[in-house]
């Protein structure tokens, strides 16, 4: 059959997606081709090019945004599958919290933060680091330059001030730093660093302070890892 320009016919064509975000979604839309949606649940839907004579020549393209403001636990299973459910039950309000303080609550500055948090405490697995202590970990402890820039200036302050929370906050210098800013004796007691509702608040004022929300819009991922793995020390 004849068709007018930029149309095929459809009688002929058919399509079939099924869509599993893995997290709520909502505006499921096609912004050129009619379609058909059956939503299995919030998460889950089969979407279908509609029964058409006539339809655009044109890519397909299926849009959908992520709903919700919060992140929600069935999110976080699906970014950290092996955080434990008694894990990520005492972490979800704490994180939720730190990126609402912080301003981490664009897609991809959420993402970005939840990777890095993700890769620097093992999903959540490990709050505080474990301690052998290893040749590199025996460079923490004085005198070294690397207990020198921590400002670990004390015998056994390499183990005292060891990596701490979902970042990771390691030195004497780093919990005397983010204990001011959150009005908290972290060099004190820095096992508070460990726990989820300090841990995700030092770990927001880390991101904050170095500027990493614009590196996350700018998609510069790469310099966020850098600036992690580069800048924990005296950050």
């Amino acid at each position: 059959p004849v068709t007018p320009q930029g149309t095929r016919a459809g009688h002929d064509i058919t399509m079939e997606v099924q869509l599993d975000a893995g997290v709520p979604i909502q505006k499921l839309e096609s912004t050129l081709h009619h379609i058909t949606t059956q939503r299995q649940d919030s998460r889950r839907a089969v979407v279908k090019l509609a029964n058409e004579a006539e339809i655009p020549n044109r890519d397909f393209v299926l849009r959908y945004q992520v709903a919700g403001a919060k992140i929600d636990d069935a999110l976080l299973a699906h970014i950290m599958p092996n955080a434990s459910a008694t894990r990520r039950a005492a972490c979800l309000e704490p994180l939720n919290a730190a990126l609402e303080r912080y301003d981490i609550g664009t897609l991809a500055r959420t993402a970005a933060f939840l990777a890095q948090l993700a890769h620097e405490s093992g999903e959540l697995q490990f709050m505080q680091e474990i301690w052998g202590p290893t040749a590199a970990q025996k460079r923490y402890e004085p005198p070294s330059e690397l207990a020198r820039r921590l400002g670990n200036t004390r015998a056994g302050d390499g183990f005292r001030y060891r990596g701490r929370g979902p970042i990771q906050i390691t030195g004497r210098d780093n919990y005397r730093r983010y204990g001011r800013a959150l009005e908290l004796d972290l060099e004190g007691q820095p096992e508070q660093a460990a726990q989820p509702g300090v841990g995700f608040l030092i770990a927001g004022e880390f991101w904050s302070r170095n500027r990493l929300n614009a590196l996350a819009d700018a998609g510069d991922f790469d310099a966020i890892t850098k600036r992690i793995n580069g800048g924990m020390n005296g950050a």
